[in-house]
């Protein structure tokens, strides 16, 4: 047996199904908004890491950001690091 909605019904229907995609909307709005949150985090976390091992080794007082970055990029720039990075990235 099919029920017939009057216009009115379908109407508000409509409402309600245009409120409920707005709704939606701002939730998935909210869950990308944390996701993009949580990646910056995790970014942050690992270049601290990476920058207090850096530290670690290479006191700051002792160099200036100039010079410990050109040892950084004359290190990555060598072949033989190069082929152990890359052997390790592919095992």
């Amino acid at each position: 047996m099919s029920t017939k909605k009057s216009f009115k019904e379908l109407i508000e229907e409509k409402d309600e199904l245009e409120k409920r995609i707005k709704i939606e909307r701002q939730n998935l709005k909210s869950l990308q908004y944390q996701e993009r949150r949580y990646l910056m985090k995790q970014r942050t976390y690992r270049l601290c890491k990476i920058g207090g091992t850096v530290v670690h080794y290479m006191p700051l007082e002792q160099y200036s950001d100039d010079k410990i970055i050109s040892f950084i990029e004359t290190v990555f720039n060598s072949p033989d690091i190069v082929k152990q990075l890359n052997e390790k990235n592919n095992p």
